[in-house]
């Protein structure tokens, strides 16, 4: 547990990290990153599972999440630093 300003019991302090400069909005504790979402078109049939997997420039992954496709597509809610930067 990640928590360490609250004092809860167990909590740990975090890890060392190059802060998020993209957009002040999603740099604290809680700020809701997840928020910019795409439709990424899927030919597969309603109701089939997919994972997608998001990679940065150095073909590391960033996250990876299940969908399930509903009307030729499935939504991908994309962390905002990354979505900033395919916007770009």
């Amino acid at each position: 547990m990640n928590h360490e300003w609250c004092d809860l019991p167990g909590s740990e302090p975090f890890s060392p990290h190059v802060p998020m400069t993209v957009d002040a909005r999603y740099a604290h504790v809680g700020a809701n990153i997840g928020v910019p979402s795409m439709h990424v078109a899927n030919e597969a049939p309603d109701g089939t599972q997919v994972r997608w997997t998001l990679h940065d420039p150095q073909d590391q992954t960033v996250c990876s999440y299940d969908a399930v496709v509903r009307g030729n597509g499935y939504e991908a809610s994309i962390p905002a630093p990354y979505a900033a930067e395919m916007s770009a």
